[in-house]
């Protein structure tokens, strides 16, 4: 899978990350001001809030380092459509929720080929055998998933992929 991606990052934890990509749009003013508060309630709240989150322990945690996450953080929030792909067995409701923030934060939310792509694996396991297809299901899934970040990538998007404690990145 790595071959396809333009970069690979090891990481310890999705939570961790995407939080610390919050707090650097937030710390950076990189919010998008026009979009949060034409949609968005108690905003400031949520600022205030992750005023006393401290970023140099959410990269130790994540397991990387501030300027990858500074440049990761850019990069998602400067291209125009940008979309997370994950395997939803591997993520927490939290990191959802964190992810939810980000596409918030951004202005991503509800925008065309922008957002959140949670592969479940009954579903698409269903989908794949009904093609005909019948190898290890966890392979095929990881092939769909990277079919689908080639195929999106052609048309634009900059894709996030998060598996196998790895997030890797097609631009």
């Amino acid at each position: 899978m790595a071959y396809k991606c333009d970069e690979v990052m090891q990481v310890k934890s999705y939570y961790a990350l995407i939080k610390a990509m919050n707090k650097v749009m937030l710390e950076k003013g990189w919010e998008n001001r026009f979009f949060i508060d034409g949609h968005i309630e108690n905003f400031d709240a949520y600022k205030q809030k992750m005023q006393d989150v401290n970023l140099d322990n959410l990269c130790n945690e994540a397991g990387m380092t501030k300027e990858a996450v500074v440049q990761l953080t850019n990069e998602y929030n400067l291209e125009n459509n940008a979309a997370f792909v994950c395997m939803e067995e591997e993520i927490s409701a939290n990191t959802m929720q964190e992810i939810l923030n980000l596409s918030i934060l951004s202005g991503k939310l509800g925008k065309t080929a922008s957002g959140l792509i949670a592969l479940k694996e009954k579903n698409n396991s269903q989908g794949v055998i009904d093609m005909g297809i019948k190898p290890i299901l966890g392979v095929v899934l990881v092939l769909l998933m990277m079919s689908l970040l080639v195929e999106w990538r052609k048309h634009g998007v900059l894709m996030v992929l998060i598996c196998k404690r790895n997030v890797s990145v097609i631009r």
